[in-house]
């Protein structure tokens, strides 16, 4: 016998055909079951009662997100079931979640301006002593477990989130020792995911901006291109001291190269911000008063250790300079 999210589900697809998309609004995420069979209700499984059962799971935990699963489910034999749905190996991550993905990159393509916001989740697992297949994690890499790689995509005029636009799990591989630079481009690398992941959600549509936001780990220069080729912008946070050239409005025909960072602190203010920092760690909670300032550059190598590569592939951007002043 079918439960009561189950039921509710089906109803609400028969109203609403299969393979439909449809973007999230604030009364779907008030009620459960009407947000569980929206997201989750064109999943394709391979058979309906899976895509019943992914409806019924997902709308019990919405009710209470922060329970374990056997409280969410309420019940032993739904628990039961629960178990079995997630340990069927012929139903992947992606499918569960390519519905909502297809919608919230259609939700974005109606927008001006869209923020495409990334970072990568430690989920540490080093507790359940039996579970397999996971990788080390934790300080010093000496837990065990995954990483979640999710994009956010988020209105830039409203602050409003609009959905997951993609996400991606992996396991941490070490490096091997005494790889060469050479070797270590000619494999995979763990830092490819953010182009992987700008691939898989594509172009930017016309008339509609699209930006990648990323911290650190994105400051590289393959990632840079990939948006770039997609018709996307992108900020990112600064890691590597890289060689631009800065383009003056009234100067010399053949500039010197700079370094980033040195010529952000060297760039005048152009506008100003105040910051409240929260407490982290041993840090106190401060204010801060950011200072802005902006200049075109071109890069000039792209860490690519091919200076005529790079230069001819080169993305422009803006150098910021900030100064957490009192």
């Amino acid at each position: 016998m079918a439960d009561n999210y189950t039921q509710k589900a089906d109803k609400k697809r028969k109203e609403e055909p299969l393979g439909k998309e449809h973007p999230m609004n604030k009364q779907d995420l008030q009620n459960p079951e009407t947000w569980a069979s929206t997201t989750f209700g064109a999943a394709e499984l391979g058979d309906q009662r899976r895509t019943d059962r992914l409806v019924s799971m997902a709308a019990a935990i919405a009710h209470d997100p922060a329970a374990s699963l056997p409280k969410a489910m309420r019940n032993w034999s739904d628990t039961i079931a629960a178990y079995r749905f997630l340990d069927n190996e012929q139903i992947s991550h992606e499918q569960i979640m390519m519905p909502h993905w297809i919608a919230t990159r259609q939700e974005a393509a109606q927008r001006p301006c869209v923020l495409l916001v990334a970072d990568t989740t430690e989920i540490n697992l080093s507790s359940h002593k039996t579970t397999k297949d996971v990788g080390p994690v934790g300080l010093g890499l000496g837990g065990r477990g995954f990483y979640l790689h999710t994009v956010l995509a988020l209105d830039a005029s409203s602050k409003q989130i609009l959905g997951c636009a993609y996400q991606e799990p992996f396991i941490r591989k070490p490096a091997p020792k005494e790889e060469t630079r050479a070797q270590r481009r000619q494999r995979a690398r763990e830092s490819q995911i953010w182009e992987r992941c700008a691939q898989q959600i594509g172009e930017a549509p016309g008339g509609v901006r699209w930006v990648h936001v990323g911290d650190r780990a994105a400051d590289i220069f393959t990632f840079w291109q990939t948006c770039q080729h997609l018709g996307c912008d992108f900020v990112v946070r600064v890691m590597e001291d890289r060689g631009v050239f800065a383009q003056e409005d009234e100067g010399p025909a053949d500039p010197k190269m700079d370094h980033l960072r040195q010529l952000a602190r060297r760039l005048p203010a152009q506008a100003g911000r105040h910051l409240h920092m929260r407490a982290e760690h041993e840090r106190k909670a401060r204010d801060a008063w950011v200072l802005m300032g902006y200049q075109q550059v071109e890069n000039g190598d792209g860490g690519l250790g091919d200076p005529g590569r790079g230069a001819s592939a080169a993305r422009r951007g803006r150098a910021v300079g900030m100064d957490p002043g009192q």
